[in-house]
């Protein structure tokens, strides 16, 4: 929750000051989408890696024992 309310802070602010003093805040904006973006896939990541890492050792022991006789 803290995190989510950092990254809206920050593009919040670049919004403000770029309007303040006529400026162009799409840098700043795409490095905070750039940091939310990895912050999203590293959750995601880590809510599968449980799951996923099983099941893609069972298809290479199932690849294995096809492809080998």
């Amino acid at each position: 929750m803290a995190g989510m309310g950092i990254l809206a802070a920050c593009a919040s602010w670049s919004l403000i000051t770029a309007a303040a003093r006529d400026g162009r805040p799409e840098g700043v904006l795409l490095a905070v989408l750039a940091v939310t973006a990895g912050y999203a896939a590293g959750r995601i990541g880590g809510a599968l890696l449980p799951v996923g890492a099983p099941c893609a050792v069972a298809l290479a022991g199932g690849v294995l024992a096809v492809a080998v006789p």
